[in-house]
């Protein structure tokens, strides 16, 4: 998978799939003590405690990477965005620009940008397969 924004998608599928392994019940928190534990209470509690610590190490990876910019877009990602969203993302994520830069280039606030092109992300994540 040669592609960042396939990889953060493959990512958020995997953190879904983790997180469907917990096993949770009624008494899942931390100041509940069963009167009398059993193997099985046991082992989910291992085992809760084992994806836990996946999903912990893995969203630290996946936040210490951030956005890597510039990397290749597909065509049909971009079906979704309007031409202003269009715009900003190319300019952000295929030309690497900042958006101070971005929001003198299209007569709005880099804040204004930053969640322009945040909203265009999230729309392109939903596009990959």
């Amino acid at each position: 998978m040669d592609n960042f924004l396939e990889l953060r998608k493959s990512y958020r599928v995997s953190m879904k799939t983790l997180e469907s392994c917990l096993h949770v019940d009624e008494h899942d928190y931390d100041d509940y003590i069963p009167e009398k534990a059993d193997w099985n209470e046991i082992k989910r509690e291992l085992h809760n405690e084992d994806v836990r610590s996946l999903l912990n190490n893995a969203k630290t990876g996946y936040e210490q990477l951030g956005v890597r910019l510039g990397g290749a877009i597909k065509n049909e990602w971009l079906n979704e965005l309007n031409p202003l969203e269009k715009k900003i993302f190319l300019l952000r994520y295929k030309h690497k620009k900042g958006f101070l830069s971005i929001g003198e280039k299209t007569g709005m606030s880099p804040k204004e940008a930053q969640k322009i092109f945040r909203s265009a992300l999230n729309k392109v994540m939903k596009k990959i397969d």
